[in-house]
């Protein structure tokens, strides 16, 4: 509780605080109230529109929540000025298998591997929709492919082995695990979150050096606190 007050006056000071904004929602997520999450994204997103990542996130959480047309909305307004946005597709795609639209979804993950190749999540979302849709030695192929790109990407190596008729293997499952908690770890630290910061920021063109290296430095400070 002392922590979620500490962040949301942080965030009251300044709503765009990327990472107070999504340290809150991740202890929103543990304690089972992701819906929390929601009004905070939005007033960063209010307070920093050209900040993408802040959008990805909220339409991550209305998924989660069950929001899938405000996801689908949010994602296709992203997409219309960045067409190439592949996170933005695989998110977008979640959203219309959530609604039951699997043609939908296979689009956009093949879109999503066109902007980027060498995404080993997209080809296993893609690998899952071929699942769902009978077509097998699709979806094999695409299992195969994820695995090459990341070989313990434990959801991969299980989907794969069930398409076979096989028993996972109960390692992969345990190699997700811990890759899911070195993942929760990185989400927490400031040299992660100002990666995806400066990866997923429309420029500013009134940004200064110097104004940048305050954030990171502001960054670095709310993170010891």
């Amino acid at each position: 509780v002392a922590a979620i007050a500490q962040l949301q006056a942080a965030i009251r000071e300044k709503p765009d605080d990327i990472m107070s904004v999504f340290l809150l929602r991740s202890l929103y997520e543990r304690l089972g109230r992701l819906d929390q999450a929601i009004p905070v994204l939005q007033a960063a997103i209010t307070a920093n529109p050209r900040q993408i990542l802040f959008g990805l996130a909220l339409s991550d959480v209305d998924i989660r929540v069950g929001h899938y047309d405000d996801a689908l909305g949010r994602t296709s307004e992203l997409l219309a000025s960045q067409r190439d946005l592949a996170i933005a597709r695989l998110i977008r795609g979640q959203a219309y298998l959530a609604k039951g639209d699997a043609e939908g979804a296979l689009k956009d993950y093949q879109e999503a591997i066109r902007s980027d190749p060498k995404s080993a999540r997209a080809r296993f979302y893609l690998a899952q929709v071929y699942a769902l849709l009978g077509r097998k030695q699709e979806a094999e192929a695409q299992y195969r492919e994820a695995i090459k790109l990341e070989p313990a990407f434990g959801p991969a190596k299980r989907g794969l082995a069930i398409l076979r008729g096989e028993k996972p293997d109960e390692r992969s499952q345990q190699q997700e695990i811990d890759q899911l908690r070195r993942q929760a770890h990185l989400l927490r630290t400031p040299t992660e979150i100002e990666r995806l910061a400066d990866a997923f920021a429309i420029p500013d063109p009134r940004a200064t050096e110097d104004n940048r290296a305050l954030d990171r430095k502001q960054l670095g400070e709310m993170y010891r606190k």
